[in-house]
């Protein structure tokens, strides 16, 4: 997700990232499948929301994903599925949209998240920890010299 080329794309001009679409269940709902809920869930989903806002690529957000939907899929692409709007009055959903909107605004800002430079300088994945930064091509030129 992070750094498509690794997956044999020559640019992360078209590629889509996300966390959940019609043919995944939502990111609440799987960690809430493996006993995770509440705030836990709530700071797993944020962590989840940065990787997507910062790779490489175009991110999508699943219909309510970026307030804490979390409703199971349905059997059926066609079958119609409304989004509980109501979550919006929990403070912890309330927080997770505020988040995403700043990670939103934050990304369409920086033209560093918008380019197909990205660097990996420290990964274990034993200790479940990934180190990367990001450039745009006016900041590759001083990065360079």
């Amino acid at each position: 997700m992070l750094d498509p080329r690794r997956q044999g794309y020559a640019s992360a001009s078209n590629v889509i990232n996300y966390l959940a679409t019609h043919d995944r269940e939502r990111l609440l709902r799987e960690l809430g499948d493996r006993g995770i809920f509440e705030a836990e869930a709530f700071k797993r989903t944020k962590l989840a929301a940065v990787l997507l806002m910062t790779a490489m690529g175009i991110p999508m957000l699943w219909m309510g994903e970026e307030f804490g939907e979390y409703q199971q899929k349905s059997e059926s692409v066609t079958q119609l599925q409304k989004i509980n709007w109501s979550l919006l009055e929990s403070d912890q959903n309330r927080d997770l949209f505020k988040y995403y909107q700043n990670l939103i605004a934050l990304r369409k800002q920086n033209l560093t998240l918008q380019s197909d430079n990205i660097d990996f300088f420290y990964e274990n994945a034993g200790d479940k920890v990934l180190a990367y930064t990001r450039w745009d091509e006016q900041n590759l030129r001083r990065r360079t010299s």
